[in-house]
């Protein structure tokens, strides 16, 4: 009778664990942000990270925030939609077994081919232990990781303190901060003032260091200034050019900003009426721009 008993309350224990298991496993399926990324990613070295050569590091770290923005859909370094996610996690996580402490970070809130959100708190509590020991990098993926997460996380809870330390990394020059923060400067968001020349010069700064993710930015903004005449036609058209450039594949540069901006001109100015407009919309449909070509095009009227 005794043993009846337990082998009862061994079957009601056991059925008790088997469903809190499965709310757990359910929970962390359906609310993945709740909790921190738990499968399949192997501790970081720590030893590896002291071997990257910085050379090696800012490589690293310039493709890394180049693809942050776009984790869940295509870019042009990595095209197509499943294949297209699973290399780029496959490539972050090359970069963290390779010593990159930022991306091991990054894919643990983050994992492109489920395209789920995790957990925000432990990666920035690493974040900001590593930055307050001058980690620039650190300082700079603090505010690009909440932006994209903030699609599961409220970023007001974490807004003052990236913002702190993006001031401190555009400080000390690291490009991916003056592109952050040149962004937020130009249309006066995320609690930063409306400064427009501070705002393109942090970005052409960025730009000139490789990093142009910005340039949707810029092509946005000079488009809202107008195209009336030629050379701010084509400052416009350079800069969603070389956005386009960034983010899209080569097939997809049809349907990109650069295209919509040239048929507008078409549309304004006509082919064949032999005016200053003719050798542009000629010019434009020809070149294959650089950042370096739309930096040297100026700010056009702002100082």
């Amino acid at each position: 009778m005794e043993g009846l008993k337990l082998r009862k309350c061994w079957r009601r224990s056991c059925v008790a664990v088997l469903v809190s298991a499965s709310i757990a496993v359910f929970a962390y399926l359906s609310v993945p942000e709740a909790f921190p990324r738990l499968d399949d990613l192997p501790p970081f070295e720590k030893t590896k990270a002291g071997a990257l050569s910085n050379v090696r590091r800012k490589e690293l770290e310039r493709e890394l925030f180049s693809e942050l923005r776009r984790w869940d859909t295509s870019s042009r370094r990595f095209p197509g939609t499943k294949a297209g996610l699973e290399a780029r996690e496959a490539s972050w996580r090359g970069m963290a077994a390779e010593g990159l402490e930022l991306a091991d970070i990054v894919l643990r809130v983050l994992d492109p081919s489920s395209r789920r959100v995790y957990s925000l708190t432990s990666a920035m509590r690493r974040l900001e232990h590593l930055a307050a020991q001058g980690d620039s990098g650190a300082m700079c993926l603090m505010v690009g990781l909440v932006n994209v997460a903030s699609v599961r996380h409220d970023f007001r809870n974490f807004q003052e303190k990236y913002n702190q330390w993006l001031l401190e990394g555009a400080r000390v020059g690291h490009p991916e901060c003056w592109d952050q923060l040149g962004g937020r400067m130009l249309f006066g968001t995320d609690g930063h003032g409306k400064q427009e020349s501070m705002g393109l010069q942090y970005l052409f700064r960025a730009s000139a260091r490789g990093y142009v993710h910005g340039a949707g930015s810029l092509a946005i903004f000079f488009r809202e200034r107008g195209m009336a005449h030629v050379d701010d036609a084509r400052r416009c058209y350079c800069w969603s050019y070389v956005a386009d450039k960034e983010r899209l594949s080569e097939s997809e540069m049809v349907w990109g900003s650069a295209t919509l901006v040239l048929q507008q001109l078409r549309k304004e100015h006509p082919p064949g009426a032999k005016t200053e407009w003719d050798g542009l919309l000629k010019e434009l449909a020809d070149q294959d721009y650089s950042a370096a070509d739309c930096i040297a095009l100026g700010k056009g009227d702002i100082k």
